[in-house]
């Protein structure tokens, strides 16, 4: 899928929010970074080369829905609209039910009396097995409220989401607060990554290949996310230029969620699949070499090297 629809539960909606020009700016953006030195049994993951926001976005909390819709009502006054920090367990549309909640940008982008108009173009099969069907329309402000019901505590993979959803770090509201977006004049922060990283797509496979393994499952969904997006590129990259190499790069990462999905269940039921892990990752490394060699011979006019400083944005 090309457009909106074909990325990961935040850029699908921000890409909506930026306009159709922030799809190709997304494509080109689409890296794997790990960052290693967490500790704890944690990694964090920047899915975005340069700051696909461009800077312009800041995350606002408040201590109650009323006052959070409130500031929503302004900023869609402002700006047009407004990206609302949802949660997935209280959204009507998905299927993830309660015990599945995870934050998730819903835009908002109309008001009329108590109702809200609300655009989710998020689709996808979760890893959990469940599922997020597309959605918009009218909702009302106690629908509103209720899918911004604030994840407490929030876990420290999804906190490290949120901080990294825009590629680099960003300050985040204290837990427990009403989140939304609003679109600053600030100057843009630094696009730096803090700490020990792995920033190129090849050697974060390396590293997550060494390391994988059931009793790190709650890495899955950052593992798909990362999947989602090259897949979204691959699509917008074959439709460019069709080549088998950069579809066997596209099936490969399609692929590594299912895989990986079916290890867990595997290992759950006693048998375990590290032979099968390992050619997992080691087949999706060579299909990422193919597809580097390719576009280093002659790239397609959609990746913009000016706005690539470093490489081909695979």
């Amino acid at each position: 899928m090309t457009g909106a629809e074909g990325l990961s539960c935040y850029t699908a909606n921000l890409a909506v929010y930026l306009g159709p020009d922030a799809l190709d700016r997304i494509a080109r953006s689409i890296r794997l970074a790990v960052r290693t030195d967490l500790g704890h049994d944690l990694l964090a993951f920047s899915h975005h080369r340069t700051p696909v926001d461009e800077g312009r976005l800041a995350y606002c909390g408040a201590g109650d829905a009323a006052t959070a819709l409130d500031a929503v009502a302004a900023e869609i006054e402002r700006a047009g609209g407004c990206l609302v920090v949802a949660n997935t367990g209280h959204l009507d549309w998905s299927s993830a039910g309660h015990e599945g909640q995870a934050p998730h940008f819903l835009l908002v982008d109309d008001r009329r009396g108590d109702e809200w108009h609300v655009v989710d173009r998020f689709t996808a099969l979760l890893p959990s097995g469940g599922g997020q069907e597309p959605f918009t329309g009218w909702i009302s402000t106690a629908t509103l409220a209720r899918a911004l019901t604030p994840i407490v505590p929030l876990p420290p993979e999804q906190r490290l989401r949120n901080e990294l959803a825009f590629g680099f770090p960003r300050p985040l509201p204290r837990d427990g607060d009403y989140q939304w977006l609003e679109r600053t004049d600030r100057p843009a922060p630094d696009a730096e990554l803090e700490g020990e990283w792995l920033t190129e797509t090849d050697e974060a496979l390396a590293l997550l290949g060494e390391l994988w393994s059931p009793e790190r499952l709650r890495l899955l969904d950052d593992l798909w996310a990362a999947a989602q997006h090259h897949v979204f590129r691959y699509d917008r990259l074959l439709a460019a230029v069709e080549h088998p190499v950069f579809d066997d790069a596209r099936r490969a990462w399609r692929d590594l969620p299912m895989a990986l999905r079916f290890a867990v269940d595997s290992a759950a039921r006693g048998r375990h699949r590290p032979t099968l892990v390992a050619a997992t990752f080691d087949a999706l490394r060579r299909r990422e070499r193919d597809a580097l060699s390719l576009l280093q011979e002659g790239e397609p006019a959609w990746i913009d090297r000016s706005r690539t400083p470093s490489g081909i944005s695979l």
